[in-house]
């Protein structure tokens, strides 16, 4: 093959023709190939659905078109560049495309382009009897769902071992104490979600060692710690005070009564205070009273001058205090939940043989500890596959332990020469800077460094740079190449710093006309901000469709879902048709919710507040006039609201319990008439239900549960074809393109965490853990002192 590389690496740029290339690549091994199935030898990974069934009919159309019998006459700028990169004629590209694709679609099943994730299952499904799995498995994509009922399921044991008994209860009592819910099962189910992190994999196997009593000793352990941290800190704060006092100062003397007030705030226990307001920054270096002091009062500026030094060391100690109070609270918050993760991951164990799952999750660990140390051909002769060429897309999301599990497979493939004198290929495609999945295993770092120096295999290696931007037109690409240019000078860490400035030098092409619009919003109230955001993008959407637009040109990107739910309801409201899977939900239709508290109702029929709601539909949906509170007081009764739905509807709760999940809520639909108003949701609804029963666990109460889990995700299909706007979050958004894109929110903390967690050295004697789960972002522990900021430094991420 002309212009061989056994190992390729293409450092493509967003619109820089990265499909163009994976599929150009892919079809130079087809058509080089003098087997006409040679397709089968060739694995193409990527990391959606999406982007599988896109790369899957490229390369379809491709063969396609260069069977074309206009071929050789009108040849695509595609088939000209293999025709350059390989030697072929025109003409014998035409007749093995034709010999390809014949062959192709006769044989589907060995055309592999999947995602890692289906790769995997099709490794672990080929091993399942030497990982003593059932061979009929099912995937479980629902993490939460099932770590719910682990957490619910060792809940409910309470009682049979009794240090969780006793564990379960002290937390709860803490959560009562501290004026929180009482309800321990969102707290461990937040904790547990680290057991299928693979982010979290190697803190979690340490935590497996631990035994109930190494957590006692460690929340003894720091427990006396925060009791006599407390102690200190209100004794030097008492002492302070006291000086003060006996100097015959008051409070007035300081400058704006500050430091005394911090002290007093510090003898009450109340330690979750700032430490970087302008006089505490400046304690030490400027005086602690106002040059009217000075000028009026000047003997009590001197006794104040006379007692600073040791102010400052009351406030710098108490302040030292203070931090690693606060260090040991958020230690102590955190060990009970993760005391119990054993526990939990001994419910999930018994879940997945009992319904006989596999959370996709476990696929990497898998594969890791149990397969990857097979040899390789037989590997591939379990599989009835043997891989010689391998194309990964998006080589910036995968993970540590996905790179590991599959350099194996690779390494056989590309360091061999097979009987037929083909040779072996890998061919790596990303862009370190599209690297949002961090958060869910993703190591761009891992790309940087093949990028650079780093080869695990023993053949050549050759990196390519695919310049130009096509998608966009030039003034957008000059913009972005001006702006991540100058944000590169803010990077504390140098690698991305030159990765930023470097790789933002993007050449465009001949394509003019783009535009770029910033609008700065002015709000006073947060609670005004999604009024006036909705309002400019209805302003924005208006003037686009004025000029041209349609709505199906429009995409509209949020960072948090719930900003773009309001956006969308905001947008219907006015008569602008939105897609989108976040704001189609089923939970926003009545119909669904009705027949939900109907569900809900058969099997507690106690339930008043469900019984207002199901009420209340009934009432807006027959318009009845009788004044509302009268009508729901005169029907509150079991015997009165069972009498009125017999007689109005003849409708009976007992009906519904002799029937399955489906047949029930079809009687349901059918004895209120909601068929006659059903719409996409109720069609929707009973879709989900009919495919829920067909779990071999199936439940009406178990889909009640599930419902209440999903009831934030489960939304509506629609047609990519349905002329709207677009509206889903950036990640969502990720590889897609748009005419026009809209960025509300864009004033947003794109490093605040809801949920920040960070694994923290502990290295204290008479403890044996050298690390610990907080719940504190990397910016609130900045102060902890000199080991803590060593920590930060090195944790920091772009």
């Amino acid at each position: 093959m002309n212009n061989y590389h056994p190992f390729s690496i293409y450092d493509a740029a967003a619109g820089s023709g990265k499909t163009f290339t994976l599929v150009k690549e892919y079809l130079k091994i087809l058509l080089i190939s003098k087997q006409e199935g040679y397709y089968k030898y060739i694995l193409a990974i990527t990391f959606t659905n999406k982007a599988v069934a896109e790369m899957k009919q490229r390369i379809i159309e491709g063969l396609i078109s260069f069977s074309e019998m206009d071929f050789v006459e009108n040849p695509s700028d595609m088939a000209l560049a293999i025709a350059s990169e390989t030697g072929l004629e025109l003409k014998e590209i035409q007749l093995k495309s034709s010999k390809i694709i014949t062959h192709l679609l006769h044989n589907y099943s060995s055309f592999s382009v999947e995602t890692i994730d289906s790769f995997n299952h099709r490794l672990i499904r080929t091993f399942a009897r030497d990982l003593k799995l059932s061979g009929n498995f099912e995937v479980s994509l629902d993490i939460k769902n099932l770590l719910a009922e682990a957490v619910d399921l060792l809940i409910s044991k309470a009682g049979e071992n009794q240090k969780i008994t006793k564990l379960l209860i002290d937390y709860t009592l803490e959560k009562t104490d501290d004026d929180k819910s009482w309800d321990i099962s969102k707290d461990i189910a937040k904790a547990s979600e680290l057991i299928f992190n693979e982010n979290d994999a190697k803190h979690f196997k340490k935590l497996k060692k631990k035994r109930f009593d190494d957590f006692a000793v460690f929340k003894n352990h720091f427990s006396k710690k925060h009791k006599n941290h407390v102690e200190k800190i209100k004794e030097i704060a008492n002492e302070t005070l006291q000086l003060i006092e006996e100097a015959g100062l008051e409070f007035k003397d300081f400058s704006g009564s500050y430091f005394p007030k911090h002290f007093q705030n510090l003898a009450n226990g109340k330690f979750d205070i700032k430490f970087n307001n302008k006089w505490q920054l400046a304690i030490g270096d400027l005086p602690l009273y106002t040059g009217g002091t000075l000028k009026k009062s000047p003997h009590i500026a001197a006794t104040i001058d006379e007692l600073a030094p040791q102010f400052e060391i009351n406030f710098k100690e108490t302040k030292k205090l203070a931090y690693e109070e606060l260090l040991i609270k958020a230690f102590l918050k955190s060990i009970t939940p993760l005391s119990v993760l054993n526990s939990v991951n001994q419910q999930i164990e018994d879940i997945k043989i009992d319904q006989n799952i596999l959370p996709i999750s476990e696929f990497n660990h898998l594969i890791n500890s149990e397969i990857k140390n097979q040899p390789t051909p037989f590997i591939y002769e379990r599989m009835g596959e043997r891989y010689r060429h391998f194309f990964i897309d998006e080589f910036q999301d995968t993970s540590l332990l996905q790179w590991e599990n599959l350099k194996p497979l690779i390494e056989n493939s590309v360091s061999q020469e097979y009987t037929d004198k083909n040779k072996g290929s890998l061919m790596l495609v990303g862009d370190a800077k599209q690297s949002i999945y961090r958060w869910r295993g993703g190591l761009p770092e891992q790309f940087i460094d093949l990028c650079n120096d780093e080869n695990p295999f023993p053949v050549e290696k050759k990196v390519f740079n695919l310049p130009v931007n096509y998608r966009s037109k030039k003034e957008i690409i000059d913009f972005n190449n001006d702006f991540f240019t100058f944000v590169s000078t803010h990077f504390s860490n140098s690698e991305h710093a030159e990765l930023y400035k470097k790789g933002n030098q993007q050449n465009h092409t001949t394509k003019e006309g783009g535009y770029i619009k910033f609008d700065f919003l002015d709000y006073k109230r947060v609670e005004d901000a999604h009024e006036i955001y909705a309002e400019k993008v209805l302003e924005t959407i208006s003037h686009l469709l004025k000029n041209g637009f349609q709505e199906k040109d429009i995409c509209i990107l949020t960072r948090k879902k719930k900003d773009g739910i309001l956006l969308g309801i905001s947008l219907q409201e006015n008569g602008i048709t939105v897609v989108s899977s976040e704001t189609l939900l089923l939970e926003h239709s009545p119909l669904v919710r009705f027949l939900i508290n109907c569900l809900s109702l058969s099997l507690f029929p106690n339930n008043d507040e469900v019984k207002i709601l199901f009420l209340e539909f009934l009432y807006d949906f027959l318009s009845i006039k009788k004044e509302k509170h009268s009508y729901f007081s005169s029907l509150i009764k079991e015997e009165d609201f069972t009498k009125y739905l017999f007689e109005t509807f003849n409708f009976s709760f007992t009906q519904m319990h002799s029937q399955s999940l489906y047949n029930c809520l079809e009687y349901c639909i059918r004895t209120f008439q909601l068929n006659k108003v059903s719409d996409a949701y109720l069609y929707g609804l009973m879709d989900l239900v009919y495919e829920f029963q067909q779990k071999p666990t199936s439940s009406k109460i178990s889909f009640l549960e599930e419902g209440e889990l999903q009831k934030d995700k489960v939304s509506i299909p629609v047609s990519e074809e349905v002329n709207g706007v677009q509206l889903m979050t950036i990640h969502r958004a990720k590889g897609l393109e748009f005419p026009v894109v809209i960025f509300p929110y864009a004033d947003l903390d794109v490093y605040d965490d809801r949920f920040p967690k960070n694994w923290f050295p502990v290295n204290e004697e008479g403890v044996n853990f050298d690390e610990t789960l907080i719940y504190s972002s990397l910016g609130s522990i900045k102060e902890y002192g000199k080991k803590e900021k060593k920590f930060i430094i090195h944790n920091e991420v772009f």
